[in-house]
């Protein structure tokens, strides 16, 4: 194996490790706005049992890249 040859897999390498860290965190802020919508889509129904009024209390968990676990509320006011 030449150098060419070991300077193209570690540059083939690099570019998965980043295109999977971008992939995963595409995917994390799908996953995080998906379930802001979901929490949030039946606000207005008279027996959402997530709704107060014109009031949405929602929240979110994320996970994040080092391990950490992150709780986000949402009052969300609809009209």
């Amino acid at each position: 194996m030449n150098a060419l040859e070991i300077a193209l897999a570690s540059l083939l390498f690099a570019l998965c490790v980043i295109l999977e860290i971008y992939i995963g965190t595409l995917t994390t802020a799908l996953a995080y706005e998906k379930y802001v919508f979901e929490a949030t889509r039946h606000a207005q129904c008279k027996a959402a049992a997530n709704s107060t009024g014109s009031l949405v209390v929602a929240t979110c968990l994320k996970l994040g890249f080092n391990g950490t676990f992150e709780v986000i509320p949402y009052n969300i006011t609809v009209n």
